[in-house]
């Protein structure tokens, strides 16, 4: 009979010394990683027997002056669970987070890693003294699923810095498919989401006063958000808030026809795609007379349609958007920091 086919060397004392040795080294080489173990098994002379292995692990390090707690912020509504807003007082996100790169959507979107564990992309958004304390209102106390939402906010100094929901592209970037429209169904989708962010920011006090393509984001998931919070303004409930309404409608016509009318004219000029009578016409026309968003949101246009992010996603699916220029550049990120993570343990 051979000889037992072992995976590890049959002195297992040894790789123990070699276990003591590697943490002596991690701790005279890098005192900015820690070591860490997890417990494996191996196989010798027949016999089962557990091992240690050691990584060395990145480990934040506080730089600067002498940090506070961050204050927590408790944040809820009707539409979601209550959840916590994490406010860091005089802290700079750049002690935890490494900038990888940053573009325009809705404002600059700055995408960041973890110094600790640089494996998944977060979305730092930067706002001046101008709209810091405002910016720290709405995302304290807005918490809807059709509304851009924060996680923590980072004070340093005169800027604040607040981390968001990661969607990568705007609704120009549908416009912008030639010879791509939605049909009805997938443009209701849309609507009715964009709709019930604006009655939800209407029901808190507030309007947006440039409610766009360029403002409103999306996720292949088929969520839609409403973002560029800046640009909110507080008015009074009973208000019409026209400048939504009419942001909505020249949304409508740019989705289905690239195109706003000239003149603050409200309609579509392919009425072959577009009939007269259609749901979506009517839908359109009504937002030139409509006397609250609560009066939109009782459309047949909206209320026939039952799961918009469903239908939604299976759209954006079909569009291949994850091939775009802006997701290649994210992988190619995502797999130089991971390389260069894992060589940290070489």
């Amino acid at each position: 009979m051979g000889p037992a086919n072992n995976t590890e060397p049959s002195h297992p004392d040894s790789s123990h010394a070699s276990a003591r040795l590697r943490i002596a080294l991690v701790s005279q080489q890098d005192e900015d990683y820690e070591p860490s173990q997890h417990q494996s098994t191996y196989q010798t002379n027949g016999k089962t027997k557990d091992r240690v292995i050691l990584h060395r692990i990145p480990r934040k390090v506080i730089k600067g002056s002498t940090k506070s707690l961050g204050l927590e912020q408790v944040a809820s509504s009707k539409s979601s669970a209550s959840s916590t807003l994490i406010i860091r007082d005089r802290e700079s996100p750049w002690d935890t987070f490494q900038q990888a790169f940053n573009y325009d959507l809705a404002g600059t979107v700055i995408i960041a890693v973890r110094r600790s564990r640089p494996t998944r992309f977060k979305a730092i958004r930067e706002y001046g003294a101008e709209h810091a304390e405002k910016i720290l209102q709405i995302f304290g106390h807005f918490r809807h699923k059709n509304i851009i939402s924060a996680e923590e906010c980072y004070r340093d100094g005169t800027m604040l810095y607040v981390l968001v929901d990661d969607l990568p592209y705007s609704l120009d970037h549908l416009v912008a498919l030639h010879d791509i429209y939605p049909n009805e169904s997938q443009l209701a989708s849309i609507i009715i989401q964009i709709l019930n962010g604006i009655s939800y920011i209407a029901a808190a006090g507030f309007e947006h006063n440039a409610l766009t393509c360029s403002t409103v984001l999306f996720h292949p998931d088929g969520s839609i958000k409403i973002a560029a919070l800046e640009l909110c303004e507080k008015c009074q409930p009973i208000q019409l808030h026209r400048k939504s309404i009419r942001g909505l409608a020249g949304i409508m016509m740019c989705l289905m026809q690239k195109y706003e009318k000239r003149d603050g004219v409200v309609g579509v000029d392919d009425i072959e795609r577009w009939p007269i009578g259609s749901d979506a016409v009517e839908f359109l026309s009504a937002t030139t007379s409509a006397k609250s968003v609560t009066e939109l949101e009782q459309h047949p246009f909206v209320t026939r349609n039952h799961q918009p992010q469903v239908q939604l996603s299976k759209w954006i699916a079909s569009l291949r958007l994850l091939r775009r220029p802006l997701m290649v550049a994210w992988l190619t990120t995502l797999v130089q920091y991971r390389a260069t993570y894992r060589s940290s343990f070489e």
